[in-house]
C-alpha cells in the first residue's frame, strides 16, 4: 500500500515572519478528533532532503532520516486546527497546519529554508536594513538576550529572509498555513500583502530580541499587481509557534505604495486582511473510480486567484480552510509536473457555505494523455514483502510502501515520464531507477536489494544550481599513484542536458587507494554546463577548493566524500561558492 506526501496550504502574496514562541496555546471548543499517523517529507531549497530534523506533535516526536522522511504514529487530530513542528539546526523553523474530519494518515512535503546571518548592524547605535523590498529600522539600544533580557550592546547579526509570493514552493516554506486567530479567538482565512523571515544573534550565535519597551519599525513594498486593491490599513498577524496559527496584534498603514508598522518584537509578522472561514473537505477519483494522488486542489472567491489551496493525499482527499458565506470556485491542477495556473483538469463553481461542508465525492473524466498509472510488488533483499519503504518520484513525490505494493494513479499536463526509485529503509538499500510513461505500467515485481547508484552531485545555492551527473563515471589512481582524480558527465538525449565535471588532487599517500582526509585540489580542473540552450552553455576555472574523502578504498570499491569549491566564470569572472558530494566506484 501506498502513502502519499502532502501539504494542505493557502498561497500568500507577501508575510512578514520571524518566529517568537508564546506560552498560550488556542485550542478550539467542540472539536472532534480522530486516530491518525503523521508522515512526511523534508527538503532543503535545492530539495535535497534533511536528514537529522527533528519533528514534534504534541508530546510525539521523531528525526527525519536520510531520505528526509519522518513518521508519528497513533496519535489524535481534530477537525479544526492541528500542526507539526519541524526544526533542524541552520535552518529557519518549519511548521505545517492541518485538520481531517475522518481517521486518516496525515503526509505533509516541508521545505526549510537555510537562516543567513549576513546582515548585521551596532546595538548601541542602531541601523537599517534591507532584503528586496522589506525594509527593518531598529532604534539605538534596543536590544536585549533573549534568554535572560539583560543589555546587548555589541554587533547584532540578522538574517532576513523574503518569500516570493508567486512561488508556488512558498507554501510548502512558510510557517502553517494563513490560519488567523483573531482577537475573539475566532480562526479566519488571511490574505497577505507581505513575508520574510527575521531572526537576531550575537556573532557567538546567542539569541537576540528587542526591548520590550522598545518598538522597531517593519516597512514592506506593495507589489505592483496588488497596489490597486491594497487597503489603506490592515490588522497585523504574528505566527505563533505553539499554536501554530497567527496571531492578531496591531494595525499596519498604507503610505504610498508601502505598509508601515511598529513590531515590539521580531517574531513572524504577517501584513494581512481577514475573513470569517469554514472547513472545506472532499475526495478527487478519475472515471475509473481511482483517487487521484497529489493533485492540487484551488478554491476561491470566484474571479480571484487568491484562496485556500493544497495537495490530495493518497485516498485522493483534501481539507482545508475557505472563505465562507461567498460563492467560490474550486480549480484542480498538476503542478507536481510543471503545469501552470493557467492550465486546470478542472473547473467547477461552488458555495457559498456558512458551515463545515464535506463535498463527498468529485469525479473528473481525464483523457489517455494525461494520466499515468503504475504498479508493483516490492520484495526485500530476503525475498519478504517490503513493509518500511518509500517510491521516489523524479519530481520529488514520495509514497510509503508498507505491505509491498505500488499501485498509483498519477496526472500528467505535458504527457512527460516520470522517474521512480524504491527504497529500503530498514536495510537502507534501494532499487534501479524505473521509468514510467503515460498510459498502464506494470512494473512487475521488483526486489529492492541495491545499494545506491554512483553520482557526482554539484550545488550553488547563490545560482540555484542542482547538478546531479550520472554518465561517465570514474574514481581513478595514476599510473604512477601520485594523484587521484574524479570525473563524470550528464549526456542526456540533447545538449541542453549536457554538463561535465572533473579534479584531481594528492593525498600524499602510496598503496594504490584513495585515503580518508582533506585534500586541496589541483589547478587541473573542468567543470560547465549547459543553462538550457544549445548555445547558452557556462564553464568554470578553479579558484580555491578542497575534496574530502569520507570513506575510501582501492580498485572496486566505493569511495564517498564532498566538495567545497570557489569557482571563476569563464565568461564575466564572476566568483561564487560551489559544494558538491560523490559516491564512485574505483577503477
Amino acid at each position: 500500500m501506498i502513502k502519499q506526501i502532502i501539504s494542505i496550504s493557502l498561497l500568500l502574496l507577501l508575510v512578514f515572519t520571524g518566529c517568537q514562541k508564546d506560552n498560550e496555546t488556542f485550542v478550539t471548543d467542540d472539536s472532534k478528533s480522530y486516530n491518525s499517523t503523521l508522515f512526511g517529507l523534508v527538503l532543503d531549497e535545492n530539495q535535497n532532503p534533511v536528514e537529522g530534523a527533528s519533528v514534534n506533535y504534541k508530546n510525539a516526536s521523531t528525526t527525519t532520516d536520510e531520505y528526509g522522511v519522518y513518521k508519528i504514529e497513533n496519535v489524535k487530530v481534530n477537525d479544526q486546527h492541528n500542526f507539526i513542528t519541524i526544526e533542524k539546526s541552520g535552518y529557519f523553523e518549519g511548521c505545517r497546519t492541518f485538520r481531517t474530519n475522518r481517521e486518516r494518515r496525515f503526509n505533509h512535503t516541508t521545505i526549510l529554508l537555510e537562516k543567513d546571518f549576513n546582515k548585521n548592524f551596532s546595538s548601541a547605535s542602531g541601523g537599517t536594513l534591507t532584503e528586496g523590498n522589506i525594509n527593518l529600522t531598529f532604534p539605538a539600544n534596543a536590544i536585549v538576550v533573549d534568554d535572560s533580557k539583560t543589555d546587548y550592546s555589541g554587533t547584532v547579526q540578522v538574517a532576513i529572509r523574503y518569500l516570493n509570493p508567486s512561488d508556488l514552493n512558498t507554501s510548502l516554506s512558510m510557517p502553517g498555513d494563513l490560519t488567523g486567530i483573531t482577537l475573539n479567538d475566532e480562526l479566519n482565512i488571511l490574505t497577505t500583502y507581505g513575508m520574510v523571515y527575521v531572526e537576531l544573534q550575537s556573532p557567538q550565535g546567542e539569541k537576540l530580541q528587542l526591548k520590550s519597551d522598545i518598538k522597531a519599525t517593519m516597512t514592506a513594498t506593495i507589489p505592483s499587481e496588488l497596489i490597486s486593491q491594497a487597503p489603506s490599513e490592515l490588522p497585523m498577524w504574528h505566527f505563533d509557534n505553539s499554536a501554530g496559527a497567527w496571531k492578531e496584534e496591531g494595525i499596519a498603514q498604507r503610505v504610498g505604495n508601502e505598509y508601515v508598522a511598529e513590531v515590539s518584537h521580531f517574531s513572524c509578522w504577517n501584513y494581512d486582511y481577514n475573513a470569517p472561514s469554514i472547513v472545506l473537505s472532499g475526495r478527487i477519483l478519475d472515471q475509473d473510480n481511482k483517487p487521484l494522488t497529489n493533485i492540487h486542489v484551488w478554491v476561491s472567491a470566484i474571479g480571484e486567484y487568491y484562496g485556500g489551496h493544497g495537495n490530495t493525499d493518497d485516498e485522493g482527499r483534501f481539507s482545508g480552510r475557505v472563505a465562507k458565506d461567498i460563492p467560490l470556485e474550486l480549480k484542480i491542477f498538476d503542478f507536481a509536473s510543471g503545469c501552470s495556473y493557467n492550465d486546470p483538469f478542472y473547473v467547477t463553481q461552488i458555495g457559498p457555505f456558512n458551515t463545515d461542508t464535506d463535498l463527498g465525492d468529485i469525479t473528473i473524466n481525464l483523457d489517455e494523455t494525461s494520466l499515468i498509472n503504475a504498479t508493483a510488488t516490492l520484495l526485500d533483499c530476503n525475498g519478504n514483502l517490503l513493509t518500511n519503504g518509500i517510491a521516489r518520484t523524479s519530481n520529488n513525490q514520495v509514497f510509503e510502501i508498507t505491505d509491498g505494493t505500488f499501485d498509483v494513479s498519477l496526472t500528467t499536463c505535458n504527457q512527460n515520464p516520470k522517474i521512480v526509485t524504491f527504497v529500503d529503509r530498514d536495510l537502507l538499500k534501494q532499487s534501479v531507477p524505473y521509468t514510467i510513461n503515460v498510459g498502464d505500467n506494470d512494473l512487475g515485481t521488483i526486489t529492492v536489494c541495491d545499494d545506491d547508484a554512483d553520482y557526482i552531485k554539484i550545488e550553488c545555492l547563490n545560482l540555484g544550481l542542482n547538478l546531479i551527473l550520472t554518465d561517465s563515471l570514474n574514481a581513478f589512481i595514476s599510473n604512477n599513484d601520485l594523484y587521484r582524480a574524479i570525473s563524470g558527465n550528464n549526456y542526456g538525449p540533447t545538449q541542453e542536458d549536457f554538463a561535465y565535471f572533473y579534479t584531481n588532487f594528492s593525498d600524499n599517500g602510496m598503496g594504490g587507494q584513495f585515503n580518508v582526509g582533506t585534500f586541496e585540489m589541483s589547478p587541473e580542473f573542468e567543470f560547465g554546463y549547459s543553462n538550457g540552450g544549445p548555445n547558452d552553455f557556462t564553464s568554470y576555472n578553479l579558484v580555491s577548493g578542497q575534496i574530502e574523502i569520507t570513506s575510501g578504498g582501492g580498485s572496486g570499491s566505493s569511495v564517498r566524500g564532498n566538495i567545497v569549491m570557489r569557482l571563476k566564470n569563464s565568461d564575466t569572472s564572476e566568483e561564487d561558492d560551489f559544494t558538491g558530494s560523490f559516491k564512485l566506484t574505483v577503477y
